[in-house]
């Protein structure tokens, strides 16, 4: 089942009015794994990132361009996304859908 952070944080919410050691220890989990998801990377409109998943880029001389991540590296502890022919971006300069970089008026973290 799919949740939120949200959802996460009302569940947690419920669990901890409660003294039985069951519930207190998933809402612990439950907060340990939030902490785990929000390292994952993201676009700049906070969509976790996967390898393959499409991305809208801005590419210096097409404009907004859609993109498969192909892969992912570190360089000097800075994450990048591969692209292909060359390609490379930070999570930060791209997002989910042309409609998210235009909501947001192109304007990135990076």
């Amino acid at each position: 089942m799919h949740t939120t952070p949200e959802m996460n944080a009302d569940i947690v919410a419920i669990l901890r009015t409660s003294d039985s050691q069951p519930c207190l220890y998933a809402a612990l989990r439950i907060e340990e794994l939030e902490a785990i998801v929000d390292k994952l990377p993201k676009t700049a409109d906070g969509v976790w990132i996967v390898l393959g998943m499409d991305v809208v880029t801005h590419m210096m001389t097409d404009g907004w361009q859609p993109n498969r991540i192909l892969g992912m590296f570190l360089r000097e502890g800075v994450l990048w996304l591969d692209m292909g022919r060359g390609a490379k971006v930070r999570p930060c300069n791209c997002f989910s859908t042309r409609e998210a970089a235009e909501a947001a008026g192109g304007k990135t973290d990076g």
